[in-house]
């Protein structure tokens, strides 16, 4: 789907796409989503690899497609404006058929006067049993100071342990019921809220993923070949597979060396 809005005859920014597209983290979505596994566990829990097969190398080739031989693709540079302006501003002013985000996406489109209703990220194909949803790579973390007193420790972590509690509890049971459920959501129908219960249900994630950056970037191995406009995974492989595997043992090893 494509129109040329301002009738120049290019395709630029001020036309309507199927959908919008930066090959940073709306890929590890696509991916992870799609069932893509780098590792898996052995019986005793360890993980090992599992990049290197047929439907990595069909998937990214999917993923070309889906970026750079589709009309109907707008491709934005990879920033965070690009998540929380530009795409959310073309849904916004109707351009997109299709906005790629997060449920926190739904906070930026409050002013929007088209309904809209979310739908999980795409299946590889109609053999995959569920939908999932990546868990990001993000997370708020406590720290506390050096300088802190030793013989306040245990009540310093005392304290933030209730206060993580009391969030748990009240904050995010208040954000998923009221705030997704009844503030963002545009479709107050019993059906479209359970979308929203399969999302998060869905809940899914990845070792290499979780420690991408101590294992040569192979859990945002989608970002590397998108970025590069390439679907040539075996060639990506190939040239990264000796350096991810020594970093892989390493890793394995501290966590199995520790008392």
């Amino acid at each position: 789907c494509y129109a040329d809005l301002n009738g120049n005859g290019i395709a630029d920014d001020d036309d309507l796409y199927a959908y919008a597209l930066h090959t940073a983290n709306l890929t590890d979505h696509l991916t992870y989503d799609a069932g893509l596994r780098v590792t898996e566990r052995d019986e005793d829990g360890m993980p090992y690899l599992v990049l290197n097969n047929e439907k990595t190398i069909n998937f990214t080739e999917k993923m070309y497609d889906l970026f750079y031989n589709n009309e109907g693709a707008r491709v934005y540079p990879a920033h965070a404006d690009t998540n929380n302006v530009v795409i959310p501003g073309k849904l916004k002013a109707d351009e997109l058929l299709f906005a790629l985000g997060w449920f926190h996406t739904s906070e930026l489109l409050r002013d929007m006067e088209s309904d809209y209703g979310l739908i999980p990220y795409p299946k590889y194909d109609d053999t995959q049993q569920t939908y999932l949803s990546l868990v990001h790579d993000s997370a708020l973390v406590y720290c506390i100071p050096v300088t802190c007193p030793k013989d306040s420790m245990e009540m310093i972590c005392a304290v933030m342990e209730a206060l993580a509690f009391e969030s748990y509890r009240s904050v995010t049971s208040a954000y998923y019921e009221i705030a997704l459920k009844v503030k963002y959501v545009r479709d107050s129908d019993d059906l479209a809220l359970r979308i929203v219960d399969m999302i998060h249900a869905g809940a899914t994630t990845d070792f290499a993923y979780l420690y991408n950056y101590a294992l040569n970037g192979v859990g945002l191995f989608m970002r590397t070949l998108m970025g590069g406009k390439t679907s040539d995974f075996a060639s990506y492989y190939a040239s990264n597979e000796a350096a991810v595997t020594s970093k892989f043992d390493e890793l394995i090893y501290l966590y199995t060396s520790l008392d």
